[in-house]
């Protein structure tokens, strides 16, 4: 599970050095809210028709897996419109291993936000490994 950050970009590498020692396909996934695109040009003033929000979940998630070094062969990306913690913990169902980052909220943000990476941890029906 990546989201665009520094700390999915650690995830992601860690993900493909584990797929690649175990000889396994890798699925990279980018769940998204319309809140999570951030502004999304034209649309500075305006709620983004889902189909838009697609089109740039899906060039975040480009932009991520340009941005690291991928072998070619057993690698498939999707971008979701759905909650982080809600789409991991279901393709968690078909999974081998779930590799996602931690954002490292604290203290009060960490109370009432809650953390995808506990939320993962706690439901999750693989291994999961959550890369700081």
């Amino acid at each position: 599970g990546v989201d665009g950050s520094e700390t999915s970009r650690h995830a992601l590498r860690f993900a493909i050095d584990l797929a690649a020692l175990h000889h396994a396909p890798l699925q990279v996934m980018f769940c998204w809210q319309l809140k999570d695109l951030g502004v999304i040009e034209g649309y500075e003033n305006a709620i983004a028709p889902i189909a838009v929000g697609q089109e740039r979940a899906e060039r975040i998630l480009d932009e991520l897996l340009d941005s690291v070094e991928i072998p070619t062969a057993g690698i498939e990306s999707h971008a979701f419109h759905i909650s982080a913690a809600k789409g991991l913990i279901a393709a968690s169902r078909y999974a081998r291993h779930l590799v996602v980052g931690s954002r490292g909220l604290s203290g009060l943000d960490a109370h009432f936000l809650g953390s995808v990476s506990k939320q993962i941890v706690n439901f999750a029906d693989c291994t999961v490994t959550v890369v700081h």
